[in-house]
C-alpha cells in the first residue's frame, strides 16, 4: 500500500507531533476525542486523503492544520469541531453531529479552510453552528473555496471567503485506512444550499474578492439560501452577485449587496414576512431583476438601491422604495 497511516484507539487520540506520508492516506479514528496539540501539521502529498472520525470532539490547537496536495479532507465528530486549518487543492468536509464548528484562532496562516469545494454540517438544533466563537460573539470562518454548501442549527452560518464562489451542490468522496493498511471508500458526503434549521439562526456569507452566484442545489426546493425563523441573511459580494434561486427567511431581514452588478433571475424569489425587511443593493453598479423575479416582504418594506440603473421585476411589500443615482 502507498505509505498509508492509521491511528485508531478505543479511547482518546492525543497527537503531540507531526504526522505525515509522502503520498499515502492518513486516518485518525477514536471512540472519544481527537486532539492535536498546538502547531502540529498532518500532511500528505499527491492524491493522499485525510480522514478523521471522533466519537467525541475533534480539537486542533491554534496553528495546527491538515494539509493535502490534491486529496480530499473529511473531518467528522460527534461533538464540537475546533479547527486550526485545512489546506488542499481537493475538497473538504467538516461535520459535527451534535455541536458546532469553530476556528481555533490560528495566526500562522490566513485561512481556516483552503479547498476547491467545502461542505459544512453542524445542524444540531441547540448547539449547531459554523463560525461562531462564543455566545454573543461571532467571528466568520476565513475561507477560500469555489463552491460551498452548509447547514447549521441555532448558532447559524458565518463565512468570509477570499475569492468568488458558488452556492449549490457539494459532494466530497472520502476513504478510511483500515487495520491492514488498505484504503476503503466511505459513503460520499453530500449537501446542498445554505440553510439554518433551528431558532432564529442567521446566515452571513461575504467575499473579500470575487462574485457570489446562488444556485438551487438539486434538492427541488428552488432555494439557494434559507434562514430559519427570524434568522437574518447577509450576502455581500466584492464584485457581482447573481441570484438564480430563492433567498428566504420566515421573518428575518434580508440584505443582498454587490459592489458591481446584482442580478436576480426570472422565477426566483427573495422573500420574508412579518417584521423582516429587504435591501437589494449595488453600491457601484446596476440592479437587474428578471421579468418574473420577485422581491417580497409581506407586511414590511423593500428597498432596491443602485448607483446605476434599476430594472424592476415584481416587488410586493407594504412599503417599496426604488432608488437609482
Amino acid at each position: 500500500f502507498r505509505s498509508n497511516v492509521l491511528l485508531e484507539t478505543p479511547g482518546q487520540l492525543d497527537i503531540q507531533a507531526a504526522v505525515s506520508s509522502t503520498s499515502g492516506s492518513i486516518s485518525f479514528v477514536a471512540t472519544n476525542d481527537i486532539l492535536l496539540a498546538t502547531a502540529i501539521e498532518v500532511s500528505t502529498g499527491l492524491t493522499g486523503q485525510i480522514y478523521a472520525n471522533a466519537g467525541g470532539a475533534l480539537t486542533t490547537g491554534a496553528d495546527s492544520r491538515f494539509v493535502a496536495l490534491t486529496g480530499n479532507v473529511a473531518l467528522t465528530a460527534n461533538g464540537n469541531i475546533t479547527l486550526g486549518g485545512i489546506s488542499t487543492e481537493g475538497r473538504a468536509a467538516l461535520i459535527s453531529e451534535t455541536g458546532h464548528i469553530r476556528a481555533a484562532g490560528s495566526t500562522a496562516f490566513d485561512l481556516e479552510v483552503l479547498a476547491s469545494q467545502l461542505l459544512l454540517r453542524a445542524d444540531n438544533a441547540l448547539n449547531g453552528g459554523v463560525g461562531t466563537l462564543a455566545p454573543a460573539t461571532v467571528e466568520s470562518f476565513r475561507t477560500q473555496f469555489g463552491r460551498v454548501a452548509a447547514v447549521a442549527g441555532a448558532e447559524g452560518i458565518h463565512l468570509v471567503n477570499s475569492e468568488g464562489l458558488t452556492v449549490g451542490f457539494v459532494s466530497v468522496s472520502n476513504a478510511k485506512v483500515i487495520a491492514d493498511g488498505s484504503l476503503v471508500d466511505q459513503a460520499d458526503l453530500t449537501l446542498t444550499d445554505l440553510t439554518t434549521v433551528a431558532g432564529s439562526a442567521s446566515i452571513v456569507l461575504r467575499t473579500t474578492n470575487g462574485s457570489i452566484t446562488l444556485n438551487e442545489g438539486g434538492d427541488s426546493n428552488d432555494a439557494s439560501v434559507v434562514a430559519h425563523g427570524a434568522g437574518n441573511v447577509l450576502l455581500s459580494a466584492a464584485d457581482e452577485l447573481t441570484a438564480n434561486a430563492n433567498v428566504l427567511s420566515t421573518s428575518g431581514h434580508l440584505t443582498l449587496r454587490a459592489v458591481n452588478t446584482l442580478t436576480q433571475a426570472s422565477g426566483s424569489t427573495i422573500g420574508t414576512a412579518a417584521s423582516g425587511t429587504i435591501l437589494v443593493q449595488s453600491t457601484d453598479g446596476v440592479v437587474t431583476m428578471g421579468d418574473t423575479a420577485t422581491v417580497r416582504a409581506t407586511g414590511s418594506s423593500v428597498l432596491v438601491d443602485a448607483d446605476g440603473t434599476v430594472t424592476v421585476g415584481v416587488i410586493e411589500a407594504s412599503s417599496v422604495a426604488v432608488e437609482s443615482a
